[in-house]
């Protein structure tokens, strides 16, 4: 909702064997269930759930799949986006549906996951899809964002049915050549366990890099990327069973990249907030990187020098909490206090981050006086 509390959406099973879908509102640290938007979403489990802001008019929206049970029986697949509009009320967007290519039909997965990054730099989030269809097929889609809002099957990403699996995704720049790349890892049609990275190749995700000659493939589980070793090269870690039925945590060290990812220079500056009542809205000039076109930015504000006790910049390993965008509207009723500070940071596509710049900027939130008006009687008038 932009207030600048992290928020939290959950799916699952309730103990009657219904599916359920709860999104609950974080006001100061207390999570408290927002019942209007919960009614709102589809219940689910067996699936996934990705915030993006998939319309890029900056706020999150909520890309959801799964499986729905109903208390009077009957099950099925479930595939459905929310737009976030006003901030802080999703509602079904019913015009935006995923087709798939070949059966001309709406893409309904389960027991998959959903990953937002944008690997063809145009600054919209495209959506890789993975899961099983309702005849049990395993699925293994990219969606292209253009324009803003349209999701749309990428063409060029096609193998056979059998190479297609249905577990976990994780997008980075794991080459540090500025593009995303995707790690996947799961099951096929035929139940073999496949484990790859997928390269970016200039926008187009069409080669295989890392095949199961280096990687074991397990499924049930995760991939995730991160540079544990510091040494400016993401490295992967995947969980899961293997084909013997072992469970598994694999770590593969990077060692095939030639050059250190450098990390991106800072946005050059911070302009003065605006405030209007309850709104604050933040802009900069953009930052540079010599790898990565499109960078996200991280911002931070707080009631000192330094601080982000409003909106905290401690965010998990990925883009910049205000996305693509120079510019960021907080949605929240500050105290009236003569100095606030904030700053922001730069993201490239391997999540390196640059440095803040070396001071805050301030804004000062007034006391406002409201004041009651009469209107005069319309006879009076």
């Amino acid at each position: 909702d932009n207030d600048g509390d992290l928020d939290l959406v959950i799916t699952g099973m309730e103990r009657n064997g219904t599916s359920l879908t709860r999104l609950y509102r974080n006001t100061d640290g207390i999570l408290l269930l927002d019942e209007g938007n919960s009614e709102a979403l589809i219940n689910a489990h067996n699936g996934d759930l990705a915030w993006g802001d998939v319309d890029n008019d900056g706020d999150l929206d909520l890309a959801l799949s799964g499986e729905n049970i109903i208390p009077e029986g009957g099950l099925y697949n479930v595939t459905e986006f929310y737009l976030n509009d006003p901030p802080g009320t999703l509602s079904l967007a019913a015009n935006l549906v995923l087709i798939d290519n070949d059966s001309g039909d709406p893409l309904q997965i389960r027991r998959g996951s959903l990953a937002w990054a944008d690997y063809d730099e145009d600054g919209n989030l495209d959506l890789a899809v993975s899961g099983r269809d309702p005849w049990f097929n395993a699925v293994l889609k990219l969606y292209r964002n253009r324009p803003a809002g349209t999701l749309t099957e990428d063409s060029g990403f096609s193998m056979s049915s059998t190479q297609r699996v249905d577990g976990a995704l994780d997008w980075i720049d794991y080459d540090n050549d500025g593009d995303p790349d995707l790690a996947v890892t799961g099951r096929t049609k035929l139940s073999a366990h496949r484990a790859v990275v997928f390269d970016n190749r200039g926008g187009s995700v069409v080669g295989v890099s890392v095949e199961e000659d280096n990687l074991v493939g397990l499924s049930g589980g995760t991939a995730l990327w991160a540079d544990y070793s510091g040494d400016g090269r993401v490295d992967l870690l995947i969980t899961g069973v293997d084909e013997g039925g072992e469970r598994r945590s694999l770590l593969y060290d990077n060692l095939g990249t030639p050059d250190a990812n450098r990390n991106p220079d800072s946005p050059r500056s911070l302009n003065p907030a605006k405030v209007t009542g309850s709104r604050v809205l933040f802009s900069w000039t953009a930052g540079e990187d010599v790898e990565s076109s499109i960078l996200t930015y991280n911002i931070r504000i707080g009631t000192e020098e330094g601080l982000d006790d409003i909106l905290s910049s401690s965010v998990a390993l990925g883009p910049g909490n205000t996305g693509f965008k120079s510019d960021f509207l907080l949605e929240r009723l500050l105290t009236a206090k003569p100095r606030y500070f904030w700053n922001v940071q730069s993201v490239d596509g391997a999540f390196a981050r640059s440095d803040f710049l070396p001071s805050d900027e301030v804004f000062a939130i007034e006391q406002f006086v409201s004041s009651e008006q009469r209107v005069r009687d319309l006879q009076e008038a």
